[in-house]
């Protein structure tokens, strides 16, 4: 089973940048399955706007490989999840 998904997250956030980040998220291959907080809301390649209080869980699928979860922080940093 190989590696679905690619975030980049950007580092320094303030509040003058505003209550929504963007994350892009990318595969090989594309057309992966992507899901936040259990609500399906497109395919890679797709720009997730996500709002910057909360905790968010980025889950990515696709048949044939392992689903993989990623926990998006409040600051805009991620951790990856078994």
């Amino acid at each position: 089973m190989g590696s679905l998904a690619l975030f980049s997250v950007p580092g320094c956030q303030t509040l003058s940048r505003g209550r929504t980040q963007h994350i892009p998220a990318t595969s090989r291959p594309a057309g992966v399955k992507v899901l936040v907080n259990g609500t399906a809301v497109g395919e890679t390649p797709i720009n997730l706007k996500l709002t910057r209080r909360d905790i968010h869980v980025v889950r990515i699928e696709l048949a044939g490989y392992r689903p993989v979860e990623i926990r998006v922080t409040k600051t805009g940093r991620y951790l990856e999840s078994a």
